[in-house]
């Protein structure tokens, strides 16, 4: 699930975060300081949940939530504010909820239980996705397992992919360099999708994964991963890269150059 936290005053923004940390803290809150930055985040990451101050400076919490609608129409608008005089405006976007500052754990709380488009906020299983160093991913701190190995490794191509919309043929010819046969390929890729499928339904995260006719992708907004968090410029996660990407996958060397040519400019 992706949640965002605007307010451009510093202290605000991050008592903000705290807040909706300790009632929610299993799940990331990305916090932004200008409309701007929070619209360029939505824009590549679906939004679901996002608080709002009003009263900011380049562009207000209600332009902002009108652009995060138009890119979502399903997004819980909760807007934050020290004045009671926009209560009007925030209704009238039909937003998920108003809560005046303060900002307390309480008001989060109710607000959350009457959220206008409900979603799992509370979900007990935690999704990680290790890519520095071997592959691996795990569910609440344990490695998933899968029938067939050859998943999980279409699983870190997937991820390596980084949402993009992956062909039958694509997966194929990075996953089966060695296997000439055509219709053998194509059913060892139906089984490895069926049990990649199968094991995610057993823990209720199916919406990780995006299927159309001939694709499959994974949604980045609704996982998290150490590569994922470099990317994002996230100092725990450039901490960690320590040379190595996805090693136990060759094709996987392509990433770990551009990560290399990268480096400097992160850091």
């Amino acid at each position: 699930m992706s949640v965002i936290a605007v307010d451009d005053e510093r202290i605000a923004l991050q008592l903000l975060i705290t807040s909706i940390q300790e009632v929610l803290p299993n799940v990331k809150v990305n916090g932004f300081s200008t409309g701007e930055e929070a619209l360029s985040f939505a824009i590549c990451s679906t939004c679901e949940l996002a608080f709002l101050d009003i009263d900011m400076g380049d562009v207000d919490g209600i332009e902002l939530a009108k652009q995060l609608k138009k890119l979502n129409p399903k997004v819980n608008i909760i807007f934050v504010t020290a004045y009671r005089q926009y209560a009007v405006d925030a209704l009238t976007l039909h937003s998920s909820g108003y809560i005046l500052k303060p900002i307390t754990t309480e008001k989060i709380e109710w607000e959350l239980e009457n959220l206008r488009h409900p979603i799992d906020l509370f979900c007990n299983h935690e999704l990680w996705f290790q890519c520095f160093g071997n592959f691996e991913v795990f569910i609440n701190g344990i490695p998933m397992k899968f029938t067939y190995s050859k998943t999980k490794e279409l699983l870190a191509y997937l991820i390596d992919r980084k949402g993009a919309a992956c062909t039958n043929g694509e997966i194929i010819a990075t996953l089966w360099e060695d296997i000439d046969c055509a219709r053998k390929r194509n059913s060892y890729l139906r089984d490895l999708k069926s049990d990649l499928w199968r094991t995610f339904s057993e823990f209720g995260i199916t919406d990780v994964i995006c299927k159309k006719r001939g694709t499959i992708s994974i949604i980045p907004s609704k996982i998290a991963c150490d590569y994922y968090n470099w990317m994002n410029g996230e100092l725990h996660a450039i901490n960690s890269y320590k040379g190595e990407y996805m090693s136990q996958y060759s094709w996987g060397e392509f990433t770990l150059g551009g990560i290399e040519m990268t480096k400097p400019h992160c850091r």
